[in-house]
């Protein structure tokens, strides 16, 4: 979807681009963009909702 051109060159929002709605998805890119506490709560999260699922989400900083 993010080489749609619309995505490039549209708006949805004014002045806020479509092209920053997309990550790189990039393997580890999320440490650009989140920071530890951020990543502590979501961990949290992640784990009050999939605890006891037998499903794993593992962080590595």
């Amino acid at each position: 979807m993010k080489k749609l051109e619309v995505n490039k060159i549209g708006s949805s929002i004014e002045n806020f681009e479509n092209k920053n709605l997309f990550r790189k998805a990039e393997v580890g890119d999320w440490v650009n963009y989140l920071s530890p506490k951020m990543v502590e709560r979501l961990s949290k999260v992640i784990e009050e909702r999939l605890g006891g699922s037998g499903l794993g989400f593992k962080v590595f900083p």
